[in-house]
């Protein structure tokens, strides 16, 4: 709904209008800045505030308390992570015996286990990871081909 002069409450009002704990994540990247809350509006401005909270860098405190827990890895942990998981594939498709059950992909921040999140297909057809191994390891049943 817009306020009294035909915009909603954004700027300072929006500032205000914050959660506790975005509050508390603010006085944090204040502080590793050298300044506190009680520095508003004197030493940082509200729009400079407004900046860095609209801005927040990943690794700063803003940034984590805006999304969540998958704000603890950049996107340098998610290559190297599955550049491992690759490596870790490969070497079971090597091994002499595949007795051994495919190495498991290693848990990353945001998802319940580390496979609730890796699925195969478009969204409507998705299939578990789990599910789209078991498939994959059976064995392929061609069809004889027909000849005219």
């Amino acid at each position: 709904m817009a306020g009294p002069f035909g915009v909603d409450s954004g700027g300072i009002q929006g500032l205000l209008n914050l959660s506790r704990g975005l509050w508390e994540a603010i006085e944090a990247d204040l502080l590793v800045r050298g300044f506190t809350l009680a520095d508003v509006p004197v030493r940082v401005t509200w729009r400079a505030l407004l900046a860095m909270v609209h801005r927040s860098q990943h690794g700063s405190a803003v940034f984590h308390e805006m999304h969540g827990e998958v704000a603890r890895w950049s996107n340098t942990e998610h290559v190297l992570v599955s550049i491992l998981e690759m490596l870790q594939t490969i070497a079971w498709l090597q091994s002499d015996t595949k007795k051994n059950e495919r190495p498991p992909p290693i848990q990353r921040p945001g998802f319940d286990s580390a496979e609730s999140g890796l699925r195969f297909g478009d969204k409507d057809s998705a299939v578990p990871e789990s599910e789209f191994w078991r498939i994959w390891d059976e064995p392929l049943e061609l069809e004889p081909s027909v000849t005219e």
